[in-house]
């Protein structure tokens, strides 16, 4: 059975308290919050499954099938843990969002205060279906399960985040709910983006099927509809606005030549995304798109590419991806190819992000954590 990724959000602000849920705010901060501080972890201890998220007060990272490890931001060093030794298995995905922290894997939901690593509550399916990746906003967790083949039935469950109370459940064909507000979506089968009503779990907006709606990539302000990273073949429809509030169609921005690979949307309109080769994963570039005008900013050429891989995200006012082991860093309006304060900066090479150690990307105002995904390490480092 083929999983594709709902939604991908975008903004720093995301990363803070509401990973996963739109977010309260669209303008990433100016720098990292107090006690952020560069330092690097090796693979001691609990592996990471999924990638790590920054909470308040910690960078809180998925382990096993539903466990989380807290570390502190200043040093990396481990200051609390649960689930850790459950043995083995992947998280499906992590959410933390104001006073929880959410990790799925295998049939078991959790959810912690991401403070102190109390267990608020667990949920448990039965044998032979599994969660998917939960979202959590507005003091509700969602979660969709499924069973082994694509032909069982898909459910979409809601929870009180304080306690785990049992709020609704829907039929879906999605795995990857998103939340915003008041509202959780679902990409269904047919490529059609549904919209929930959080409390009530009734269908309050959907998409037009005559612009499909594979994968969503959300900001404050701004949807847009892109084919996801996981699609097989060698054609892609149309990258699409749609409004936030009814899913209607509103503009077309690009039809790509090359695989949506993962992007990011600024607070003023610019989305940044990363295409691919379809024949080869490799190679590709990035693109810059003007969500208000529907143009096209800037494309990467030639070196600008290098080998890369699809984790973008915004540091300050400034979009960072992963190239050649370096982090570039770049003005989303202007590109890698501007000159004088507008240039691009890059950091040096670090281990981290090497090619081969697929590494995952997160930000913290300025700050960003570089997480391997082979022989797991674990670096903080400030924004070039």
């Amino acid at each position: 059975m083929r999983l594709r990724p709902a939604f991908r959000v975008a903004g720093v602000a995301l990363l803070l308290l509401t990973v996963g849920c739109g977010g309260a705010s669209g303008a990433p901060g100016a720098g990292a919050r107090a006690g952020w501080r560069d330092w690097v972890v090796g693979a001691g201890g609990a592996v990471p499954s999924g990638r790590c998220l920054a909470s308040e007060r910690l960078l809180v990272c998925p382990v096993a099938a539903a466990g989380f490890v807290g570390r502190s931001v200043s040093t990396g060093e481990v200051v609390w843990s649960v689930g850790a030794d459950a043995g083995k298995g992947r998280s499906a995905g992590a959410v933390v969002d104001g006073e929880r922290a959410v990790t799925a894997g295998g049939r078991t939901l959790r959810a912690v205060d991401p403070a102190d690593g109390r267990v608020a509550w667990t949920k448990a399916l039965p044998a032979g279906r599994t969660f998917g990746p939960p979202a959590a906003a507005g003091g509700v967790v969602y979660a969709a399960a499924y069973g082994a083949t694509a032909a069982e039935p898909h459910t979409l469950f809601a929870y009180r985040a304080s306690d785990g109370a049992p709020l609704w459940q829907r039929d879906t064909t999605g795995t990857a709910p998103f939340a915003r507000g008041g509202r959780v979506l679902t990409v269904e089968s047919g490529d059609r983006a549904v919209a929930r009503d959080g409390r009530t779990g009734e269908v309050v907006a959907t998409s037009d099927p005559a612009h499909p709606c594979p994968s969503l990539i959300g900001a404050p302000g701004y949807l847009v509809c892109a084919e996801s990273g996981s699609a097989a073949g060698d054609t892609f429809p149309p990258v699409v606005r749609v409004d936030p509030a009814t899913l209607g169609f509103a503009g077309t921005l690009w039809r790509p030549g090359d695989k949506p690979y993962g992007g990011v949307i600024t607070p003023d309109g610019v989305l940044v995304l990363r295409t691919v080769n379809a024949e080869d994963s490799s190679s590709g570039g990035w693109i810059a798109l003007d969500l208000r005008t529907g143009g096209t900013l800037w494309r990467t050429t030639g070196p600008e590419d290098g080998r890369t891989n699809d984790d973008v995200v915004l540091a300050g006012s400034r979009a960072v991806w992963i190239a050649g082991g370096r982090l570039v860093s770049v003005d989303p309006r202007k590109g890698p190819y501007a000159t004088g304060a507008g240039a691009p900066r890059r950091s040096r090479v670090y281990a981290e992000a090497a090619d081969g150690r697929s590494p995952r990307l997160t930000a913290y105002g300025t700050h960003l954590v570089l997480q391997t995904g082979t022989r797991p390490a674990l670096r903080s480092v400030t924004a070039p």
